[in-house]
């Protein structure tokens, strides 16, 4: 039920420290919020434990609780709301096996939330089995990064943990580690790896130290224009598409 509790709750969750205190986040809109319940209805993807929407989306949305326009546009994490809110858990992850996955996506301290849920989609659409996040990559469940999953972020494998540590684990379970970096190999002529983990730069920085000095190949997408830079979501997106 919708109470002032509930609402303040709900509000509280635009900020970081109280969606990690809760192990909650928001989704809004209609497709991401479609996408969710018919997981939840074979018991996959985060649990709902909130849905809510206005007067005018209740035949599309017939298991949601009815709220005012004014309700609901205070509880938005947007400047305009889409009518639609879930509240939903974070879900626990499984223990890693590494025996059973042979490709890996790596964030360096990946900033922008849009360019995460750009690779997160992306990541699903080429079939990356997991993604790895580092301590500095903006929050998963940052509403911006949840908004441009376009509902990819519900079906994807995502870690969280120390770079020195991952990249001691997936080489020692002959995992090849290969860092995007301007100065790479052409990866138009790369030979890949059959387990294989690439890693992605921050927008501004590129590949850490740590990554440069860890990563057993550096490649590199060769352009042909005066463009200084491709974005981190384009690159990753490019990449991964060779493999």
């Amino acid at each position: 039920m919708f109470t002032k509790n509930r609402k303040k709750l709900i509000k509280s969750l635009h900020q970081k420290k109280y969606r990690d205190a809760h192990g909650l986040f928001i989704v809004e809109g209609e497709k991401m919020t479609r996408e969710l319940i018919s997981l939840n209805s074979h018991d996959l993807g985060a649990k709902i434990t909130d849905l809510y929407c206005i007067s005018s989306l209740q035949e599309s949305f017939p298991e949601a609780e009815i709220i005012s326009s004014e309700d609901m546009s205070s509880i938005t994490a947007f400047k305009t709301s889409p009518g639609i809110l879930a509240v939903a858990e974070q879900p626990a992850l499984p223990e890693l096996d590494l025996d059973r996955i042979n490709s890996i996506l790596i964030l360096d301290d990946i900033k922008d939330p849009g360019n995460l849920g750009t690779i997160i989609r992306s990541a699903e659409w080429f079939g990356i089995e997991v993604i790895l996040l580092s301590p500095q990559t903006v929050e998963l469940y940052n509403p911006k990064t949840v908004q441009s999953t376009m509902g990819s972020l519900f079906r994807a494998t995502i870690y969280r943990g120390e770079l020195e540590k991952m990249y001691l684990t997936l080489t020692q379970n002959k995992f090849t580690l290969y860092a995007a970096d301007m100065n790479g190999d052409d990866i138009k002529l790369e030979k890949w790896a059959d387990k294989k983990a690439l890693v992605i730069g921050s927008e501004a920085h590129g590949i850490s130290a740590v990554s440069k000095m860890n990563a057993h190949k550096t490649i590199s997408i060769q352009g042909v224009g005066n463009a200084e830079s491709l974005n981190a979501g384009v690159a990753a997106s490019i990449i991964i598409s060779h493999w």
